[in-house]
């Protein structure tokens, strides 16, 4: 009958609709607008929580604290942490984990596979465990300027959503580089600005390994190296090699300029050889990611109990939604929104395997 073929026509297509909507692209593309709206209204309720900023300041010496932020790097394919990698992709790296003023972490995770919700989390006080409120949204940057540092936004990415533009607009200095989103060692020549006095709070965001591996590395360099680009595993772990090169280079540089108290290597995300990274087609290739500090001898000897407690917890399961917590450790800085549970060089530091976690929350870390 008519009505009878509408109700068959009409269930077809509900139940085809349903389909198209779970599936990829259109579920990521929803669940990506449902984030950037979320984002916003986010980085409206930062802005009423640093006019209500308070600080405890450990000690009032000048001090100088960088951050490097990498991109889709996957710590599998890093021969420093996976000695058993058939690629010598890290010598640096390598080489600086025998180095006693250096902290490689074993267990380092991404708090979700994008860029965008991994730094909402990263440079604020906000992560997945018990500081979801938003009353916790505040920034590294927020706390470095009220404690008297100069705060430096240095970057190779466009800042792509609201949360991380209302950040690094925050900072007292933002530099991009001219060919964004092209090769790294355009970030060396922005490393000048900085003065070579003061204290100083630095965030700088590398494109290290992002889609397109081979766009990321400099022609010159690709010639001198045992690897040969040609396939996109040879071309990601050469991307990972140039980002070793350019964390050697951006260390040098740091050391011999502004003389930081400590230095912290995280990645926002991993990557995956068949799926790259999304929401799409979650793997758990997309959130293991690699994650170092230096300490220098001076901070070392300052504070030696900070030194104990990163060597302790290098072992132990670590999400980079904590790097808020762990850089307020190290720069000496405390806020309303900083928890010593969370911060590595805090012997109160504290994540259980089992309660550790990934894709903000909706996934249980693999043992």
């Amino acid at each position: 009958s008519f009505y009878g073929a509408l109700f068959w026509s009409l269930l077809c297509l509900t139940v085809a609709l349903k389909y198209i909507m779970s599936s990829y692209p259109i579920k990521y593309l929803n669940e990506a607008r449902e984030s950037i709206s979320a984002m916003k209204k986010i980085s409206e309720i930062h802005d009423d929580n640093v006019k209500g900023l308070k600080i405890d300041l450990q000690d009032n010496h000048p001090r100088t604290t960088v951050l490097i932020i990498g991109e889709s790097a996957n710590r599998d394919h890093m021969k420093a942490f996976n000695g058993d990698y058939f690629a010598d992709t890290t010598p640096w790296e390598t080489e600086m984990k025998k180095n006693s003023h250096f902290y490689f972490l074993d267990k380092a995770y991404a708090c979700f596979s994008q860029t965008a919700q991994v730094l909402s989390y990263l440079l604020t006080g906000m992560n997945q465990y018990n500081h979801q409120s938003s009353s916790y949204m505040i920034s590294l940057i927020d706390a470095a300027k009220a404690s008297g540092m100069d705060t430096w936004w240095i970057s190779n990415q466009g800042a792509n959503d609201t949360l991380t533009v209302s950040i690094s607009e925050a900072a007292n200095h933002q530099l991009w580089t001219t060919a964004r989103q092209g090769d790294d060692g355009q970030i060396l020549d922005l490393l000048n600005e900085i003065p070579d006095r003061g204290s100083h709070f630095v965030v700088i965001h590398l494109m290290g390994s992002h889609i397109r591996y081979k766009d990321r590395v400099p022609e010159d360099y690709a010639k001198e190296t045992s690897l040969k680009l040609g396939n996109p595993l040879s071309d990601y772990d050469m991307s990972i090699m140039y980002t070793d090169s350019m964390l050697h280079q951006i260390y040098d540089f740091l050391r011999e300029r502004i003389h930081p108290d400590s230095i912290m290597y995280v990645s926002d995300h991993g990557e995956d050889m068949k799926y790259t990274h999304g929401t799409g087609h979650f793997t758990f290739d997309m959130v293991r990611i690699p994650c170092w500090i230096y300490v220098s001898p001076e901070l070392q000897q300052k504070r030696p109990k900070l030194a104990e407690n990163l060597q302790r917890n290098s072992s132990s399961v670590f999400t980079n939604d904590l790097v808020f917590d762990t850089i307020s450790g190290l720069m000496g800085i405390k806020t309303s929104a900083y928890s010593s549970q969370y911060d590595l060089s805090s012997d109160s530091y504290n994540l259980p395997v089992e309660d550790a976690l990934t894709m903000h929350g909706k996934i249980k870390l693999e043992s």
